[in-house]
This record gives C-alpha cells, sequence and structure tokens, in this order.
C-alpha cells in the first residue's frame, strides 16, 4: 500500500522490478527544487533553458529570428506531456526528452509503436527498449515525491478548527487479470477495476492523503477506510464522503447522516463535488483514464505519478474550485 507520509518502496527495488539498469537513484537528483519535481512552469524558465517540446513536430516549435528555439503553444504542450511544471535541470547522463517520455506515456497512454513514433518527432524514432527503459524510470521517480508532495499535515491549512478536514473518494479500471476472479470486479465500471482512497483537504483542496491500489470487488470504500485512514484521524476528527461509506457514524459524514440538517448537507455536498473535480483531473490523465495494459504492480507508479504532478499544479496556482464554507466548527 501506498500511503501519504510514507515510502512504500525504495529505489533499488524499482529499479530491479523494471529491470532497469544503470539509472540515476531519484536522490540522486538536483536539489535546486523541493521537491525535485518541481513546480516551476517552463514558461518562466530563461531562453537559454533546453527547448522542452523539441520532441514535438515542427507545429509546436517555434524558433525566433536569432535562432533561438522557444517555447511553442503552452496548450498543444499540455494536451500531450499533461502539464508544463519541470525541473529545470537534469542529472549526468539523462535528458529532457527521457522525462518528456515519461510524461507523454502518462497522459496520452499510446501502445509503444505509436508513443515512439511521437517521440520521434521529424527526427528519428527511439527504439521500443529504449522508450521502455526511460519511460518506467521517470514514472517510477515521480511518483516516489509523493512523499514529499502529498502531505497529511497539508489538510489543517487554513482550517478554522472544523471537525471534518478532508474529503475521500475513488477507482480505476484494468484489463482483466488472469486467471480470473471476480475480486477485480467493480460495479461502476462493470468490469475489473483497482480501487484507491483519496484524501482532498476541505480548507485548500490540496490532495493529502492516497490509499492503494485495492481490488475493487474485494475492497468496498468502507473497508479500505476502516484498513487505514481511520486509524490516522485524530481523536474526534471526521471526514466527508459519499453514501458508499455507510457504517461509520462517527466518523464519516454521508448525505444519509446530514439528512436532518440541510445546510450542512448542502454544504457537504459542495465539497463533494470539488472532490469530483478532483477525479476529474486525475482521470484526464490517459494512464488513468483507459484501461490499464501493463502489469498491475505498475498502476501504482503510474497513479502516484499523476496526483504529484496534480498536487503541484493545484500549489501553483491551478486550483480545484473554490468554496467559501466554513462549518462544521
Amino acid at each position: 500500500l501506498a500511503k501519504s507520509g510514507q515510502a512504500s518502496k525504495s529505489w533499488p527495488s524499482l529499479a530491479k522490478r523494471a529491470n532497469l539498469a544503470n539509472l540515476p537513484n531519484p536522490a540522486h537528483l538536483p536539489k535546486s527544487t523541493q521537491p525535485w519535481f518541481s513546480s516551476t512552469p517552463i514558461s518562466s524558465l530563461s531562453p537559454e533553458a533546453p527547448c522542452y517540446v523539441a520532441m514535438l513536430s515542427s507545429s509546436l516549435n517555434r524558433t525566433s529570428s536569432d535562432g533561438v528555439p522557444r517555447l511553442g503553444r503552452r496548450r498543444q504542450f499540455v494536451a500531450t506531456f499533461g502539464t508544463d511544471f519541470l525541473p529545470s535541470t537534469m542529472p549526468n547522463g539523462v535528458e529532457f526528452h527521457h522525462l518528456l517520455w515519461g510524461l507523454l506515456q502518462m497522459k496520452l497512454y499510446p501502445t509503444e509503436p505509436v508513443a515512439c513514433a511521437i517521440a520521434a518527432g521529424r527526427g528519428e524514432a527511439p527504439d521500443e527498449k529504449t522508450f521502455r527503459k526511460w519511460s518506467k524510470l521517470f514514472i517510477s521517480a515521480i511518483s516516489l515525491q509523493s512523499t514529499s508532495v502529498i502531505l497529511w499535515e497539508n489538510r489543517l491549512l487554513g482550517d478554522p478548527g472544523n471537525v471534518a478536514h478532508i474529503t475521500v473518494d475513488g477507482d480505476y479500471e484494468i484489463l482483466e487479470p488472469h486467471p480470473f476472479s471476480t475480486a477485480w470486479y467493480s460495479h461502476k465500471h462493470k468490469g475489473p477495476g483497482l480501487r484507491y482512497e483519496v484524501g482532498v483537504s476541505i480548507q485548500k483542496g490540496y490532495i493529502v492523503w492516497t490509499s492503494g491500489p485495492y481490488p475493487c470487488g474485494r475492497w468496498p470504500d468502507i473497508k479500505i477506510f476502516r484498513e487505514d485512514l481511520k486509524h490516522v484521524l485524530d481523536d474526534g476528527e471526521m471526514v466527508i464522503a459519499d453514501a458508499g461509506y455507510r457504517g461509520e457514524t462517527g466518523t464519516i459524514l454521508t448525505p444519509i447522516t446530514l439528512a436532518v440538517d440541510v445546510d450542512l448537507r448542502d454544504a457537504a455536498g459542495v465539497h463533494r463535488a470539488r472532490h469530483e473535480t478532483c477525479n476529474r483531473r486525475l482521470k484526464v490523465w490517459g494512464c488513468l483514464k483507459q484501461k490499464f495494459r501493463h502489469d498491475i504492480p505498475y498502476h501504482q507508479d503510474y497513479f502516484l505519478a499523476v496526483a504529484v504532478i496534480e498536487q503541484l499544479r493545484i500549489e501553483a496556482g491551478e486550483t480545484l474550485f473554490e468554496t467559501d464554507v466554513q462549518w462544521l466548527l
């Protein structure tokens, strides 16, 4: 399991599992920004910075009159790579396009032949083995930043003393694992799926908690809550959730438990709606929107990497919609 604030795996085990050799340890990545995968948009970097869009077709690249490459249109860049928040430097032996391969794989989630064709731009396409090697490396490296980006204590930022500090929800589709088992079945997707528990802070709209993955059929929402999140809540602290979390009236505020108070029920509904906005942001990424084709253990890397990037975007000002509800005092 991967919980916020806890390192669920080490780099050596990741490298061994992915069969990657001679790759830089994320601990050795540049310390100029904290976390390594920074919240510095490429549009704010100096003209001398490397051209991040070199791997795109010429329609997304522009060259100034003095021949210096500059940033292409941001919308197309983000549509291809998911974000423009990138580190300004790379470790020795690592190129920026290697990072872009990982982002491309996460955002579009194409098959490897298609990914290599996109990565080629107007140049020579990388072979599938090379693309796979570097994309897996950077997806894993970004996912490891979750312990320094997705922080449980951030739920208290700006809190006026409310009883409830977060909302919780979330699950995703995968291809049918073999051998067949009903343990994977998701009633929501009418097929196999994985379930994660995601916590979003009420005051700031930050992603402050992740737990999972769990097979949907064997792990309903309330069971996941009782397994993990329930045990890290402070005494008297509660969370807001949908009706799928029935059975914990002392710690979970659902539409059913709030039915007698219309104002509180409506306020909780606003925050659940904002959580759905967070879910939508996560599922904009192809690796979480499409049925996951890779080995199931890698889904956690993809999920955490996306969560890290989206949390950095929120911190940088691309917030979820604002709410002015001050309640549950």
